[in-house]
């Protein structure tokens, strides 16, 4: 299985994410602009101007393209995605379909629900296709604030992977066949023009019939500035983030499988744009490294594509 999330979600690179806080909303109600709310801070509440990443209320803002998280959106809000990848290496081809579902439970939470589908995996002459790992997953913002010139986030993130794929008999595997949870931490700072966030996290494996997959850890990382916008209308920004993910090794039949585990990053630039309602986001990545054990294939890059619609 690749990945899990996207703007937040746990796939083939990591893990993913959503959200979960309670704080009163700051909202500007001559224009309908809300930005993010401010939940512990010493400094008097202010809010950036409404251009740039500012130009649109909080859940049509820029966020990561591939690194969990940061899926923060104002109270009773609804949004609905639909995100596909494909890998392309030189003795496979995988190409996943993830629909989810994100629901602000408070003005700082949210709640998050995926599906991912593997529509065609295709390595060293095996094909297989099927459900991925269900995963549902919360993130509660334990610290927002925000001054006349930028905004700030820390975020902590939990998700379950249910083992909902399809059995680890097919080849190539499209999931687990055991629970997996995922812990992260998150914090993102956002300027009109600017923005940046970093976001490690761990995704912890269960056994099933003496199997294991072997634990993982994120570290991801990025940076973007905006194109252009126009106020409550709509904006365009550019990003690029780095997508790190150490996994140990597996265990099969409980004995380590020493053609296992390894180290990746993904150097994945992105487009995002926002309107009202409507989010399009698409981009790829690029293999820095790969420092895998044993005998694995490799990717040599992957392109994906995220449209989301908010209610």
């Amino acid at each position: 299985m690749k990945r899990i999330l996207l703007q937040g979600l746990a796939l083939w690179l990591g893990c993913s994410a959503a959200v979960y806080a309670e704080v009163p909303t700051h909202k500007h109600h001559n224009n309908n602009i809300v930005h993010r709310k401010q939940t512990v801070t010493s400094r008097p509440f202010e809010e950036p101007s409404q251009t740039g990443n500012f130009a649109l209320r909080v859940s049509q803002q820029p966020a990561p393209f591939v690194a969990f998280g940061q899926n923060i959106i104002n109270k009773h809000q609804f949004q609905v995605y639909l995100y596909s990848d494909y890998f392309h290496g030189p003795d496979q081809h995988l190409t996943d379909l993830l629909p989810y579902a994100v629901y602000g439970i408070s003005d700082n939470s949210s709640l998050l629900v995926s599906a991912p589908v593997a529509l065609n995996y295709r390595s060293g002459g095996y094909s297989s296709q099927g459900l991925g790992n269900i995963t549902l997953q919360y993130e509660y913002a334990f610290y927002t604030t925000s001054t006349k010139t930028y905004e700030d986030q820390a975020t902590v993130v939990i998700a379950g992977m249910l083992p909902t794929s399809t059995p680890a008999t097919s080849a190539p595997a499209t999931g687990n066949d055991a629970f997996s949870y995922f812990a992260g931490l998150t914090f993102n700072r956002t300027y009109n023009d600017w923005l940046g966030f970093v976001s490690p996290g761990i995704n912890i494996s269960t056994s099933h019939n003496g199997d294991r997959s072997g634990n993982s850890y994120v570290y991801q990382a990025g940076f973007g500035r905006n194109i252009a916008s126009v106020a409550q209308k709509w904006l365009l920004t550019w990003m690029v983030e780095a997508d790190g993910n150490y996994s140990s090794k597996n265990r099969n039949s409980g004995l380590m499988n020493q053609a296992s585990g390894g180290n990746t990053i993904y150097l994945t630039p992105s487009l995002f744009y926002g309107r009202n309602n409507a989010i399009l986001q698409v981009g790829f990545g690029i293999p820095v490294v790969q420092q895998l054990n044993g005998a694995q294939t490799l990717n040599n890059y992957f392109v994906a594509a995220n449209i989301g619609w908010t209610f």
